[in-house]
């Protein structure tokens, strides 16, 4: 290549030369040389460039002519601060708010925010435009903002369906541009509007809004609209409780795109702490990584944008609350070991030990598998999903295999009927398909508030049609303990490793409503399993923490997703099959014997313990953070204390039973009545 851009320039050189006689001897061979030295250079460039397009392709389609009047904001011609075209409005009467124009870039831009949040509404400027129904369109803009988490400004459009399309802007601290593409309903009919605004203190500046039709085929418009989810590895990663040893916290990008403009796709994060804190976040493959001591007390925002590299435009962005708890809301003793117990439809009570995404057409091989090392529950996530109601037959045959194999099943909530309003008549509907089958023990949805922001009143709703429609049935959620959503909840479930997140718990639910501790997110591709030290930790800390269930997220990473899945499996089944001997007496209800008062801890221990007939389960350990510690107790007469562990270790009537403990470290006694010879 360099060769041809050799002879090439030399053949230009020497046209040159003939024409123009004037120029002097010598000047000739100089030239040559110099282009010799750039082709090198362009060779270089083109190169690059060529590389850089593998990856930056844009995905072509035609415009038409901007439909937008001044959408750059530059006329002005009565001088009175509102841009010509464009009509000034500040919603409600009495709110002080600016609307304005200022200059940037030798033109103008928009600046709009409210100065009190009194009477605040929105502050904008809008203008109607006509548009062509049944037509795709592309709307751009530029803006930048103030780093509030509290910014809340959009463009709001009318008249391009269904009733109003709203673009809400992220937060971003230099001019960024952003590009929307959507088909405008064939129905349609009337005037269309573009409202740019604010809803907030914070300052918003937009510029240069664009709004064209194009020639994408609307059958075709899916591969020109991204969506980016952001979502918690594990529930302590949202929710940051005081005494955590964790460094850092981790979230999982998941883009949905067509495969034709994927390669185009470039995602950045940041996070929003304080009033005005901006701090940029380091994105590792598929999750953002955040030091935990980058975060401050209160709620911080993650904020995710993915942008199209063809053209640097923004196109889809996530957001996500983090909450750090400060040490302050600890302050309390709270009995830990008193815990609220499940109860199935016939009021019995049952500690469940259940296992998250077994396939729904999981052979009985599984089920037995499952059942034999101490699982009583299982779960699949094509309840949830729009196979829950479009396939009732593989539902009901998974409950069937489940119910065979003496095991219950956590019924997960179609998404589409509990989180949107007016299904609640379709849920009432789906829950007496499957509300007669014995096996079915709870309902169950995740992060409809921490995630999805599910609203309030459809939150409600959905409690209120599942109990219309099976009273005696409780709802569990995966979900962030929030005191608003106490009442609309039967029991939560989430991550249970300290008790600082017990006691959040209770504090912000109160003691009544049974937990369940929910592991393993950090198995899933993991390099390595749990060693059983720890696997110890993960089963059992949450129990003596006052979890009354435990399940294992899921079944996938021990079939395939863990490069250690041998001995993660049996890791775990090691722990679940004894926790399966002693769930009864955890949830039994019955009157401990005189003697456990006498239960003595040292340093750090915790314990809880729980009855069954003649005999006493006792699990003791210390939390990961803390300290030595120990427990002791004096064996009663007529019985005999045996480690479960190590089973040969055995503590005779009258002994003095002493276990000395270490961080993270579990221990579990069997106190039974001695068999007559």
């Amino acid at each position: 290549m360099k060769v041809i851009f050799e002879i090439v320039g030399v053949k230009i050189l020497k046209c040159i030369l003939i024409q123009n006689k004037n120029i002097k001897q010598g000047t000739d061979k100089m030239l040559i040389r110099i282009i010799k030295l750039y082709s090198t250079g362009l060779m270089l460039l083109i190169m690059v460039f060529s590389v850089r397009s593998l990856h930056a392709t844009p995905v072509l389609y035609k415009t038409g002519e901007n439909i937008i009047v001044n959408g750059s904001f530059d006329h002005d011609q009565d001088s009175n601060g509102v841009p010509d075209g464009w009509v000034r409005n500040i919603q409600m009467p009495g709110a002080k708010a600016e609307v304005m124009l200022e200059k940037s870039g030798g033109g103008n831009c928009l600046k709009s925010r409210f100065f009190s949040t009194q009477f605040m509404l929105q502050a904008r400027v809008f203008q109607r435009v006509n548009v062509i129904p049944g037509k795709v369109y592309e709307l751009s803009y530029k803006y930048k903002s103030g780093t509030g988490s509290g910014l809340r400004a959009d463009i709001l459009m009318t008249g391009t369906g269904p009733i109003y399309r709203s673009i809400f802007q992220e937060p971003v601290k230099n001019w960024t541009k952003k590009k929307q593409i959507f088909l405008i309903p064939s129905w349609m009919k009337g005037p269309a509007a573009i409202y740019v605004q604010n809803r907030s203190t914070v300052p918003i500046w937009y510029d240069d809004i664009s709004f064209r039709v194009t020639d994408i085929n609307p059958k075709e418009i899916k591969a020109y609209q991204s969506k980016v989810i952001v979502q918690p590895v594990a529930s302590d990663d949202q929710l940051i409780i005081p005494g955590t040893n964790r460094k850092t916290v981790e979230f999982l990008i998941r883009i949905k795109t067509s495969t034709k403009i994927k390669r185009n796709l470039l995602a950045k994060a940041h996070l929003l702490t304080g009033e005005n804190g901006f701090r940029q976040c380091q994105i590792s493959g598929e999750k953002v990584i955040i030091p935990v001591k980058s975060i401050l007390d209160g709620t911080s925002v993650l904020s995710v944008l993915l942008f199209d590299r063809s053209d640097d435009s923004l196109i889809a962005s996530a957001r996500l609350n983090i909450e750090k708890i400060p040490m302050a809301m600890m302050k309390g003793n709270l009995d830990l070991k008193q815990a609220a117990v499940f109860k199935d439809k016939n009021g019995k009570p049952f500690f469940p030990i259940g296992m998250y995404g077994v396939a729904l057409k999981a052979n009985t091989k599984v089920f037995k598998e499952l059942y034999s090392n101490g699982f009583n529950t299982v779960h699949n996530y094509n309840f949830e999903g729009k196979n829950g109601t479009r396939c009732p037959k593989l539902i009901t045959e998974f409950l069937n295999k489940a119910q065979k194999n003496q095991l219950k099943v956590m019924a997960g909530i179609p998404r589409h009927l509990a989180e949107k309003p007016g299904c609640t008549k379709a849920l009432v509907k789906w829950i007496d398909t499957i509300k007669n089958h014995p096996a079915v023990l709870f309902y169950y949805s995740d992060e409809m508030y921490c995630m999805r922001h599910t609203p309030m009143k459809v939150f409600k709703a959905t409690y209120n049609a599942i109990k219309k429609a099976d009273p005696k049935r409780e709802w569990i959620l995966y979900e962030t303990p929030e005191k608003k959503l106490a009442p609309y909840m039967d029991g939560i479930m989430l991550g249970v490793s300290n008790a600082n997140t017990a006691k959040l718990i209770r504090l912000r639910l109160g003691g009544n409503k049974p937990v369940f501790g929910v592991f393993g997110q950090p198995d899933f591709k993991a390099g390595k399993a749990p060693s059983l030290h720890e696997m110890r930790y993960n089963v059992f800390m949450p129990v003596i923490l006052g979890a009354r269930g435990v399940f294992y997220w899921w079944y996938p990473t021990i079939q395939w997703h863990n490069k250690q899945k041998e001995l993660l499996a049996k890791n775990l089944y090691a722990c679940t099959k004894i926790l399966f001997l002693m769930a009864p007496a955890l949830v039994s209800g019955e009157k401990l014997p005189a003697w456990t008062k006498q239960i003595k801890t040292t340093g750090q221990a915790r314990y809880c313990y729980g009855a069954l007939q003649d005999k006493v389960y006792i699990i003791a350990g210390i939390e990961q953070t803390n300290k030595r510690g120990s427990i002791e107790f004096r064996v009663p007469s007529g019985y005999s204390a045996e480690l479960m562990f190590t089973p040969q270790k055995i503590f005779d009537e009258g002994q003095m039973c002493r276990l000395s403990l270490k961080a993270g470290e579990i221990c579990l006694v069997k106190v039974s009545k001695n068999t007559v010879k």
